[in-house]
This record gives structure tokens, C-alpha cells and sequence, in this order.
């Protein structure tokens, strides 16, 4: 995944926190979203209201 570029980069949450930022369940899922994201010139993270407020422990 590194070794790609992405111009747009679309991420869904399971937990968002103003402090902690966004979270998934998984590791392995988390760790795919950092390196798209870091290879990503704009990302956009999609979330409904339900997951505001929250942290993945």
C-alpha cells in the first residue's frame, strides 16, 4: 500500500474523539488507514453522528 499514490482517500470511523482523533476496531485495519492516508494528497473521514464523542479502548 505504501508504494502507492492516492489523490482522494475516503476513511470511515468507528470512534471519532476531539483530543484522541479517529479510531477503527482492529489494528490491522488502523494500521492499512495510516499508510493510505499518508500517501494521500486530500482525505476526507466519514462518520455519522453516532460515533462522536467516542473511544475504541
Amino acid at each position: 500500500m505504501s508504494r502507492f499514490h492516492y489523490d482522494k482517500a475516503f476513511f470511515g470511523a468507528s470512534a471519532v474523539d476531539a483530543s484522541f482523533g479517529a479510531s477503527a476496531t482492529r489494528e490491522s485495519e488502523a494500521a492499512v488507514k495510516r499508510c493510505v492516508y499518508a500517501n494521500a494528497e486530500e482525505s476526507y473521514l466519514l462518520a455519522d453522528h453516532t460515533k462522536f464523542g467516542k473511544k475504541i479502548s
